[in-house]
């Protein structure tokens, strides 16, 4: 499973009519996380498996069959056989609706890769037992008399790289090269001898054993998984939403308290303005007060220094 984001919403509108993608020569199913429940169990509420595939068989040998089905997604599961991984003889097939799933239920599918022979392809359920060696469902490998299907056909041309060694060779000296190599190298029967037992070996291992990778309980683990992580995901841009108003909120009430201290420093400049007044207004009275008591003394000093200039006067005139 593969997570790709866009740069851009617009790139997404693609996979609202298309279900799956070519990588290479893999087919993909792809499924848009912005898809509501029911677009998400309409993608697999119409499936089947077609078997009877050539080995190695990719998703864009199948381009043509699908296209004549009308099939919406394809995917090839893999299976590790011999310490690798190897595609499997069946695809699961989804398609739009009811009516497509059974008119290719109605067609004789007709399958030929590269040189080998051409075969026929099966339709199933997703979950029915199918014969690991032809792909038929109606019977199991064990019952299946033609074990030699999947045998490769044998090599009938020499490449030219061939034809130009031995150009320049005579008679005798190809004779002697060939008695030469012939006890170090196997012979022609030897080596097919090998292919075939090496082919039926092939054959008898994916004969027994499972595709644990197709297993019901395994695909319902994913799905679990899978519903999991969209759970997550969802709770995940729950809890940014709900930071993302908490964060206003707090700015909401930051600002307020901005504006009550500008309010109360205001009224307390207000205040100390109006005690400033007041003060100044009542020392200017005391002042005025003692200002005037300052001229009452002032004028009794004068009053006694005129009765004193005037008891002199009168002293020198009776003198």
């Amino acid at each position: 499973i593969a997570y790709i984001t866009y740069k851009s919403q617009d790139a997404l509108t693609y996979f609202e009519t298309n279900w799956g993608y070519h990588v290479g020569k893999d087919t993909v199913r792809v499924l848009p996380l912005s898809l509501d429940q029911d677009a998400r169990t309409l993608r697999k509420q119409f499936p089947f498996k077609l078997s009877g595939l050539a080995y190695n068989t990719s998703g864009y040998d199948l381009e043509p069959v699908l296209l004549k089905c009308k099939a919406k997604s394809c995917f090839i599961p893999a299976a590790m056989i011999r310490e690798r991984y190897s595609k499997c003889r069946y695809a699961y097939i989804h398609f739009s609706c009811d009516e497509d799933r059974q008119a290719a239920l109605q067609l004789l599918i007709n399958f030929k890769k590269g040189n080998m022979d051409s075969r026929r392809l099966y339709w199933s359920q997703e979950s029915d037992r199918i014969c690991n060696i032809c792909g038929n469902p109606s019977h199991m490998a064990a019952t299946y008399n033609n074990k030699n299907i999947n045998k490769p056909p044998g090599k009938k041309f020499v490449s030219g790289a061939d034809n130009w060694k031995n150009l320049k060779k005579s008679y005798a000296d190809a004779a002697k090269s060939q008695g030469a190599n012939k006890s170090a190298r196997p012979s022609r029967s030897t080596q097919l001898k090998r292919l075939d037992r090496d082919t039926q070996q092939y054959e008898e291992m994916d004969e027994d054993e499972p595709c644990f990778d197709q297993d019901p309980a395994i695909l319902r683990f994913k799905e679990t998984i899978l519903n999991s992580l969209r759970q997550l995901e969802m709770k995940i841009m729950n809890i940014s939403s709900t930071l993302e108003s908490t964060d206003k909120q707090i700015a909401t009430i930051v600002t307020a308290q901005k504006a009550l201290h500008i309010e109360k420093g205001s009224k307390l400049e207000g205040t100390m303005k109006k005690k400033s007044l007041t003060q100044s207004s009542s020392a200017s009275s005391s002042d005025q007060a003692k200002k005037r008591v300052k001229s009452a003394d002032d004028s009794d000093q004068e009053a006694e220094l005129i009765q004193d200039t005037h008891d002199l006067r009168q002293s020198d005139i009776q003198i």
